[in-house]
């Protein structure tokens, strides 16, 4: 008889997970006996095989996906690979990573864990991965290569970034591996990314400068932000005399390799009669002329005695609220015994404001001080001479101030020179349309100082002012008289 064969496998333990990830497990899991049995029958009987007992044992193995990238990146800033790591073994793994650079290299490597699994590095993932990375049976990590580019290095210079990964197997353990075969020992994953270096000029932006209280002795506040971000500043200075001459700007210790954002002078405090100039760079940048005529912050001290200081803003406020830009540093008290600032308007006449001493809240109609205007701070016999602290930044263009007539209130124009340096008279535009004459007929130029009394000067027929007043001093205010009827634009140049 033709004997009839059948194989019979019994499993006595079969089972299926759900990983992490929600993907079924595509290995039996270890620790599993598999027992399988031959069996033969005949016409008249069967005869059968010894039980055969299989134990499936750990198996490991891992992978890398994907397996590299080739981008750019600025110099300075971070780049960052996505990748995932997927256990192919039937157990729990510890999996080891190493990079394959060379020992001097000054590029940064770190592995940041992406926290959302979306392969986009966002500001909140900071984590860093770690390392060993333990992952579950068949699981799936998500994670970033990060590169940090050094921001002095050359645009076009490339890193070969190496990633090795090891899966930490015990001895005599076996794992399958990505081509689905079973090996002896650890396994491996490999990955190559490859960076270029792009631009590496970092632009400081958004620069500040504020009190940080308004009595006398408060700290002045420096502020700014790196693009791209991150890395040290350093902050030159100069006192009194704003220049472009890169040679007279120091770099004070306090201000070298600052990091952060933000930092305070420790030398110079509001209202001590100091007049300071910082301009913030990146770090280890060399400073020339050209940066000194733009983005540069400064603290200009006016000195104001009891009586009439004519005064003005030679630098460009970040606000012209007269709490904010002035704010507490003039006397408060009432009507009569408060300092304070007074502006003449040629349409509407004269507004003044001062500090309420019951209250500390500004009273009057004055409710700002602008650029290009000027201002009589009047300090009460009754109060101390004061120095007032402005804040702000230097003008980076000409300044357009419109000049009237008006055949009710005149022609007096209360003006100031927002410029950071004296400008020659002679050279500011105004003799071209102020109306020339003697003594008695000419356009003039006043000034008045609390300790100097009055200053003119008119302009000749030749179109050459008098000598009483041969330049516009920063922080100091003026009034010009103009005869002709109307309005005029004085194109007022930037002097550096």
């Amino acid at each position: 008889m033709k004997p009839t064969f059948r194989l019979k496998v019994t499993l006595i333990f079969i089972a299926l997970f759900i990983c992490g990830h929600t993907a079924v497990f595509a290995f039996t899991p270890f620790g599993t006996t598999i027992e399988s049995q031959a069996e033969i029958y005949y016409d008249s009987g069967y005869a059968s095989s010894e039980v055969i007992s299989t134990i499936i044992e750990d198996m490991y193995g891992i992978t890398i996906e994907p397996t590299g990238y080739i981008s750019s990146e600025v110099a300075g800033n971070k780049h960052y690979f996505p990748h995932l790591l997927k256990n192919l073994g039937n157990n729990t793994d510890n999996v080891r990573f190493h990079y394959v650079a060379p020992t001097t290299e000054t590029w940064g490597y770190t592995l940041i864990e992406d926290t959302d699994q979306d392969g986009q590095h966002d500001v909140t993932e900071t984590t860093t991965q770690e390392n060993p990375m333990p992952i579950a049976e068949e699981a799936i990590r998500y994670f970033f290569v990060t590169v940090s580019i050094p921001a002095t290095e050359d645009a076009g210079a490339s890193r070969e970034v190496h990633l090795v990964a090891t899966s930490e197997v015990m001895d005599g353990g076996y794992y399958i591996g990505a081509d689905g075969l079973v090996y002896g020992g650890p396994d491996t994953a490999e990955v190559t990314d490859v960076l270029t270096a792009e631009s590496g000029i970092i632009y400081v932006n958004n620069i500040f400068i504020t009190r940080e209280g308004d009595s006398a002795g408060s700290n002045i506040l420096l502020s700014w932000n790196l693009s791209p971000e991150g890395g040290p500043v350093d902050i030159y200075t100069t006192l009194e005399t704003f220049t472009t001459t890169a040679s007279a700007w120091v770099l004070e210790p306090q201000f070298t390799d600052i990091s952060g954002t933000a930092t305070t002078d420790a030398v110079v405090k509001v209202g001590d009669g100091v007049t300071k100039w910082y301009k913030i760079v990146p770090h280890d940048t060399s400073l020339t002329s050209d940066m000194l005529t733009m983005e540069v912050l400064g603290k200009f001290d006016v000195r104001c005695e009891v009586g009439n200081s004519l005064v003005s803003l030679p630098i460009i406020t970040f606000n012209t609220d007269i709490k904010m830009c002035i704010g507490r540093q003039i006397t408060s008290g009432d009507a009569t015994t408060a300092d304070k600032v007074w502006y003449y308007d040629n349409s509407r006449g004269w507004q003044y404001a001062y500090i309420r001493s019951l209250n500390g809240a500004w009273a009057g109609a004055l409710k700002t001080i602008d650029v290009d205007k000027g201002y009589y701070i009047v300090v009460s016999e009754a109060n101390l001479p004061k120095h007032i602290t402005f804040v702000g930044k230097i003008s980076t263009t000409e300044r357009q101030i419109a000049l009237y007539q008006d055949p009710l209130l005149g022609g007096l124009n209360m003006v100031g020179s927002c410029f950071p340096v004296s400008s020659s008279l002679n050279d500011t535009e105004l003799k071209n349309i102020l109306t020339p004459g003697d003594g008695q007929t000419a356009d003039r130029v006043w000034y008045y100082g609390a300790l100097t009394g009055w200053k003119f000067s008119y302009l000749r027929t030749g179109r050459i002012f008098t000598t009483g007043i041969r330049y516009l001093d920063p922080g100091k205010g003026y009034w010009i008289n103009k005869q002709y009827n109307g309005m005029e634009i004085w194109n007022y140049y930037k002097p550096y």
